[in-house]
């Protein structure tokens, strides 16, 4: 605790990331938790209920393909469900 949040650092030069709701998060590992816990993934997905960017940070995750870890609410999984959807049109 008391390091500076991943999500500060990949954030840096995006200018929406700054009113971002997990930004300065005391534990942004919750957002790539490994295990993928229920409770832990309710958290991270509470956290970006209540963000005025989730929306962008959804778009991020689906421009840069990033496979892991919850952004805009979602999980990978959806996620790509998601850009599959939209390669074949039906998005």
């Amino acid at each position: 605790m008391g390091r500076k949040s991943n999500l500060d650092h990949a954030f840096v030069s995006i200018e929406w990331a700054q009113f971002a709701a997990c930004r300065g998060i005391k534990d942004p590992d919750i957002f790539f938790c490994e295990a993928w816990r229920k409770q832990i993934v309710r958290q991270a997905k509470l956290i970006c209920s209540t963000c005025p960017v989730s929306n962008e940070c959804l778009e991020y995750s689906q421009i840069g393909a990033i496979a892991h870890g919850i952004f805009g609410g979602l999980g990978g999984g959806p996620r790509a469900e998601m850009r599959r959807l939209a390669r074949e049109g039906a998005l």
